[in-house]
């Protein structure tokens, strides 16, 4: 070895991590007692160094990040150098693992430092180019063998202060040149797929980031910007400026905010909706060749004698069209399920493409009114953002007909009785089961397969029509890069209301101080407040959803918001008896003449109860 390795190679294990943090050790044991130091010393296993290893791999063996690459050089005289054009070029980043699946932050500050202190993170690792996926999990795991224990994880790219995901092209796979050109000044950042097991934790999973993935282009080699990339379309899918770092954002409604900013005023689809039939309502309107998604939707609603009601829309007809399109679609046979439903097939829907037209509906609710589903099931969520081969067939999503016959295959324990059981009943010779010899030891097989068959590919073809159709307005591949953030809203239960958020919402209209109005809305306020908290504890037959249909038409607060404010306002006319609204201008007015809380009650109870449908209040 010349003096120009020795000294490279003793400049390599000063910038070591390791042994930064053997020096830690070493220092922190003699703050300790005597009768400690020695168990907490940090051991070298020598004898996993093989007597014939080079010194470069034993090197490697005490400190990983220094590469295993053979350093000889031919220094004579007269001697040819080998060309290093096709040796590994080495180059160091700084790798940080975070705690949680569901970190989407970088780190900064304390937390960083505490990464640095507590083993999640090391200094100038050594990479080069010529590594490939193998040796960059080997290297990963050397580092981290005590945090990730094996686990599996994922590398992602530290872009504006949020954490993306590193997405290559099919067939591609991550190698040291395009790791190289991906973090290019950045830290190596590795987030685990499920919660690792320990108390240092450095990061919270409720860090408000976007988790897009980073597009990788095979003929560019790589492909990264700070920006968000764009569809085919000319649609921004992302933009860059949605996230502040440091700040805490509702990145939900600003992507939202996003989609709906390129919603056209000038331009209107017509629904003529009646309530009994919603459905092919809508279907008549978005199948117009005129219609265009990206343009404001104007509902007219028809009441019982088919007269027009004479709305103007300014949004809350259209969020109460797809409250109530929302809820067909749940109860509708197009999905199935106890509460969270899964894609049925119908094979009438299937033909006149109704899947794909739900799959519209539930884009067009996310955009133009904010309102998710809420009833999509795990299953059925994940099939949507990453594909039915991550989905775990249920029975729960199988017709009771057929799980009927399947539950009592699982209770026959003779040979020849479920060989006669499997050819008789059509369901499983439809799924494909074709098995004769040793039933009895395959009947889980059996089962199992017959259930995914079921629950998964028969119903595929539908499946595909609504993904199809929720590529409106760009929303598919909003779920599939934020499936964290858009969960809340596909799958999750409604958020339930309480009498703060609900006396949050709107400004109270109050008349001058001192006035003979003002203490006439001074009581009407305080019996407000009290209505408020009857409804929450069910103490009224009137809920919380029920209000919030009545003056918004919609039954949770839209992930949008509302688009402009609440306003109480009062009706000083004692022949107004009844809370009155304006779904549009999302007004409510309170009734003024009644000077106990028992009437108003009464008199809201009624009002609110006969009006739940827009334009009948």
């Amino acid at each position: 070895m010349t003096e120009m390795d020795i000294r490279e190679t003793v400049e390599e294990i000063l910038q070591s991590p390791q042994l930064r943090h053997s020096l830690e050790a070493t220092v922190r044991n003699l703050t300790l007692p005597l009768q400690q130091r020695q168990s907490q010393l940090p051991v070298v296993n020598r004898a996993s160094v093989s007597s014939g290893s080079s010194l470069r791999n034993e090197l490697h063996n005490l400190f990983p990040s220094i590469g295993q690459r053979n350093r000889t050089r031919n220094q004579g005289r007269g001697q040819v150098r080998e060309n290093n054009s096709s040796k590994p070029t080495p180059f160091y980043k700084d790798v940080i693992l975070v705690t949680s699946k569901r970190c989407l932050s970088t780190l900064k500050g304390h937390a960083k430092a505490k990464a640095y202190d507590t083993g999640f993170a090391f200094l100038n690792v050594e990479f080069h180019n010529g590594m490939k996926l193998e040796d960059l999990n080997n290297l990963i795991y050397s580092l981290f063998s005590d945090k990730l224990m094996n686990s599996e994880y994922e590398f992602v790219v530290p872009i504006s202060g949020r954490l993306t995901k590193l997405s290559l092209q099919s067939g591609s796979q991550l190698n040291g040149e395009t790791l190289k050109r991906v973090y290019h000044q950045k830290v190596v950042y590795i987030r685990p797929m499920e919660d690792l097991a320990d108390n240092n934790s450095n990061c919270t999973p409720e860090m408000n980031n976007v988790d897009t993935p980073t597009p990788i282009d095979d003929n560019d080699g790589v492909c990264l910007t700070d920006q968000w990339h764009s569809s085919p379309t000319g649609f921004d899918v992302q933009s860059d400026n949605l996230v502040n770092s440091g700040e805490e954002t509702n990145l939900l409604q600003e992507i939202l905010t996003n989609i709906n900013s390129k919603i056209s005023l000038e331009k209107t689809n017509q629904f003529n909706v009646y309530r009994a039939d919603v459905f092919h309502c809508c279907i008549r309107a978005i199948r117009r060749s005129s219609f265009d998604p990206f343009a404001k939707i104007d509902v007219k609603f028809s009441d019982i004698d088919g007269q027009s009601e004479g709305a103007v829309d300014m949004g809350g007809p259209t969020r109460e069209l797809f409250r109530l399109l929302m809820n067909y679609l749940k109860n509708s046979n197009l999905f199935m399920g106890p509460d969270k439903k899964y894609i049925s097939l119908d094979a009438l829907a299937l033909d006149k493409r109704y899947y794909y037209d739900a799959g519209r509906m539930v884009a067009l609710s996310i955009v133009h009114a904010g309102l998710g589903p809420h009833f999509f099931s795990n299953s059925l969520f994940v099939a949507v953002t990453k594909g039915v081969e991550f989905v775990k067939p249920l029975k729960e999503f199988v017709e009771c007909d057929i799980l009927e016959k399947i539950n009592k295959l699982s209770h026959i324990n003779d040979e020849t009785e479920m060989r006669e059981y499997l050819l008789n009943e059509s369901v499983f010779s439809i799924a494909g089961i074709n098995i004769v010899n040793q039933l009895i030891a395959r009947k889980d097989e059996i089962i199992d397969a017959t259930v995914k068959f079921y629950h998964i590919y028969r119903t595929k073809p539908a499946l595909d029509q609504l993904i199809d159709g929720l590529k409106t307005c760009n929303v598919l591949e909003f779920l599939q890069n934020h499936p964290i953030l858009f969960e809340d809203i596909v799958c999750d239960n409604k958020s339930k209301l309480n009498n703060t958020i609900i006396e949050e919402l709107p400004t109270v209209m109050l008349s001058e101080v001192g006035s003979n109005k003002r203490q006439t809305q001074n009581r009407i306020l305080a019996f407000w407040r009290d209505y408020l908290l009857d409804c929450e504890e069910e103490n009224s037959n009137c809920s919380l959803e029920e209000l919030l249909v009545f003056v918004t038409g919609a039954d949770t607060v839209p992930a949008l918001g509302f688009g402009t404010k609440i306003y109480i306002r009062f009706q000083h006319d004692d022949k107004m008896m009844y809370p009155k609204a304006n779904t549009c201008g999302l007004e409510l007015y309170l009734p003024t003449c009644h000077t106990n809380f028992d009437d108003f009650k009464y008199h809201m109870d009624f009002g609110i109860g006969n009006s739940k449908d827009f334009g009948i209040a």
